[in-house]
């Protein structure tokens, strides 16, 4: 998908007024997989757990990077250590990921302790009210995304948007490298399209 997009914006630059001003307007920078391992092994996605979520190291690198609450002592593999020092090298604003799986646009934060706000289990960032928004953005723009829960199993996301920690705790995900506020300002947050059809 985001090598169509990247093909997109590179081929509508200078032709569509948009796009020829988000490209003179925004650094752009868009990571096309950070797992090609799994990527190359995926057959079938589903709600749960798809296959080729670990790299060939056998590693969930979504479970591999430090955390901001609790120690994530596991080895860290080559992609998380690339992408690491790509972080250390840009000022990223925003970002976003993209998931195979569940069918919503999750956002911070994943893991959390008391000081944080967590609370009816949620983990709230200071300015949960923006990533809400960007949430609600994304997820109204997708009709499927929109209705909620499409695996049917019970997991609380109106709208199609869910705090991650109220979805399932869990620690070194990508989205805590720069917890939000970041010294760069950066703020991220993970998008599931489940399976995406370019057309």
């Amino acid at each position: 998908m985001l090598l169509h997009l990247i093909e997109y914006l590179v081929t509508s630059d200078g032709r569509d007024p948009e796009v020829t001003h988000l490209i003179n307007s925004t650094r752009v920078h868009i990571m096309p997989s950070m797992n090609p391992d799994g990527f190359e092994a995926v057959r079938k996605p589903d709600c749960f757990h798809s296959n080729g979520r670990e790299n060939s190291n056998d590693y969930d690198l979504n479970r591999n990077f430090p955390d901001a609450f609790e120690l994530n002592n596991v080895s860290r593999q080559p992609e998380t250590v690339a992408v690491m020092e790509w972080l250390k090298t840009e000022t990223f604003v925003l970002s976003a990921n993209l998931h195979g799986g569940a069918l919503v646009a999750s956002y911070p934060f994943d893991n959390g302790v008391p000081a944080t706000g967590t609370l009816h289990f949620r983990s709230l960032t200071p300015d949960d009210d923006v990533f809400q928004y960007l949430a609600h953005t994304y997820a109204s723009k997708n009709p499927d995304m929109k209705k909620g829960d499409q695996c049917k199993n019970k997991m609380n996301s109106p709208n199609g948007i869910i705090n991650g920690y109220s979805w399932y705790p869990l620690k070194g995900e990508f989205l805590f490298i720069l917890p939000s506020p970041s010294p760069t300002g950066a703020s991220w947050f993970l998008l599931t399209p489940a399976d995406v059809k370019v057309r």
